[in-house]
């Protein structure tokens, strides 16, 4: 069965109610699940999982310094879905208690416009998280591949603040989306092997 458009709104519309209708900062509920659950399902259905890529989920907060999602093409919900990142960018991350975890973040920087490769720095809750770039995507211009194993020290509390921070985004004034220098296309919050 495919969905309608609106269909496919409304029940996107009902999960954001759910997650920001609670006492808690997150509701990580079952129901907050159930209803994550079918809008994943129904998004996928109607040939559009990019989206989820950069969608906040009960686990993924998207917070300050990221824009709402927005496409390339306009106008087609169906075509690559970005997030504009400010200079520090906040992401808020639920935790699996005492398990590392593994923090995948893949974006596009415009460096004809900054004129140099920005240095990409972590923090979680205010601690240096070191990363590296996979082989694989080195060579790829313009473009970052960020991969980080979460140690489980890092992880103490049931929700974790996530600071990606850039050294240089030229016109620091403006805010996501106008800034449009550095894209967020794909993040991944699991745990780790």
């Amino acid at each position: 069965m495919r969905l309608h458009i609106p269909s496919l709104l409304a029940s996107t519309v009902a999960l954001g109610l759910g997650l920001s209708a609670c006492t808690k900062p997150y509701d990580d509920s079952a129901d907050v699940k159930a209803r994550e659950a079918f809008a994943k399902k129904a998004v996928f259905e109607e040939d559009a999982g990019r989206m989820w890529n950069v969608a906040s989920t009960s686990e993924v907060q998207f917070e300050q310094d990221f824009s709402i999602i927005m496409y390339d093409p306009p106008d087609d919900f169906r075509a690559h879905a970005v997030r504009w990142m400010g200079q520090n960018a906040h992401v808020r991350l639920k935790t699996h208690g005492p398990k590392k975890m593994k923090l995948v973040i893949k974006g596009w920087v415009n460096e004809k416009v900054l004129r140099t490769h920005p240095v990409i720095t972590l923090y979680i809750d205010g601690q240096y998280l070191p990363y590296y770039y996979p082989a694989k995507v080195e060579a790829i211009k313009d473009h970052y591949w960020i991969e980080a194993e979460v140690p489980a020290r890092m992880l103490q509390r049931e929700w974790v603040d996530l600071n990606i921070r850039l050294n240089s985004i030229g016109w620091h004034w403006s805010e996501p989306p106008n800034l449009q220098v550095a894209v967020l296309y794909g993040f991944s919050w699991e745990e780790a092997p």
